[in-house]
């Protein structure tokens, strides 16, 4: 869910577990403790009542966007298969040789 609120420009409010730290940052700012009811509503009342907290949480949405968009996964992920794809081909370039 929280790629598709992302991709849709919706600011996110998440537990703080490994995988959101993964796709928000280590230094989001709206992370919740996991099981802390308290903490979550906090965050919902900050974000619905202090109009500074939510616009940082737009900016960082909006940031987040172009940094998951598919252009910029797709340039990641070509910078990690080009040397696997090289290390396969010298690895099957092995094999039929031998």
């Amino acid at each position: 869910m929280v790629s598709e609120a992302i991709a849709l420009g919706i600011p996110v409010i998440a537990s703080e577990i490994p995988g959101n730290r993964g796709l928000l940052g280590d230094d989001y700012l709206a992370y919740y403790p996991v099981d802390n009811e308290v903490a979550l509503a906090s965050l919902l009342y900050r974000s619905e009542t202090v109009p500074d907290f939510y616009s940082a949480l737009k900016k960082t949405n909006r940031n987040l966007k172009r940094s998951h968009s598919p252009k910029a996964k797709e340039a990641v992920y070509s910078r990690i298969d080009e040397p696997v794809n090289e290390e396969l081909r010298k690895l099957v370039i092995l094999k039929i040789h031998h």
